[in-house]
């Protein structure tokens, strides 16, 4: 008999008697353990590996500059095929009326709010027609393209930078308007007041002397 301890101590199952006793349905478990294990562990390492990946390829230039040209190149197709469906009359422009029939879309404003560009009144897509339009009334493909990029979005630090320049020019110009306005002011009230003395010294003239009187 094999020993399993001391005369006055307990008794342990040895290997023999547990492999009596258990089930052999306990092998599907541990089959199923192992397996969910081993995939676990698989994902994780894959994941690393992904990331590590990806950390490298963004801090390549090369990559990044393929990867912008992409994002470019699918822009400009889906601004062309927009720009199909809205000129109606196909004389290679949209007026307002073609963009705002094109808004009208539900389907449009909803592929729209995709790309970051919100749509929510008729008055939004006339302001949005005014900012992507040049001034001539009629949007062309290059401006919707260029327009569209420009807008969609949260704003950035450039466009944040560039609006606070924008303030301080603006700043600057009324303030010089102001002083312009007020040295004309100024300038005319003199005149008129030099105009006054004036006049009132060619009546004094015209009054007869004492001797005359």
């Amino acid at each position: 008999m094999v020993f399993q301890g001391g005369a006055a101590g307990p008794r342990h199952p040895t290997q023999s008697q547990i492999l009596e006793k258990v089930s052999e349905w306990y092998t599907i478990f541990t089959l199923a353990f192992q397996v969910v294990l081993g995939f676990a562990v698989i994902k994780v390492i894959t994941g690393v590996f992904l990331t590590e990946t990806m950390k490298v390829a963004s801090m390549d230039d090369s990559i990044m500059l393929k990867s912008k040209e992409r994002a470019v190149r699918l822009h400009k197709e889906k601004m062309g095929r927009l720009f199909q469906h809205a000129d109606l009359d196909g004389d290679g422009g949209i007026d307002c009326e073609e963009f705002q029939q094109l808004l009208a879309d539900k389907e449009v404003r909803s592929w729209l709010a995709s790309m970051e560009l919100e749509i929510w009144s008729a008055k939004d897509g006339q302001d949005l027609f005014e900012m992507i339009d040049d001034g001539d009334g009629q949007v062309t493909l290059d401006e919707l393209v260029k327009g569209v990029a420009r807008l969609k979005g949260q704003a950035r630090n450039v466009d944040l930078a560039l609006l606070g320049q924008r303030v301080g020019e603006l700043r600057s110009e009324i303030s010089t308007m102001q002083q312009t306005y007020t040295t004309l002011s100024s300038t005319s009230a003199l005149e008129r007041l030099t105009a006054s003395v004036e006049l009132l010294g060619q009546r004094l003239a015209a009054l007869p002397s004492s001797h005359q009187i």
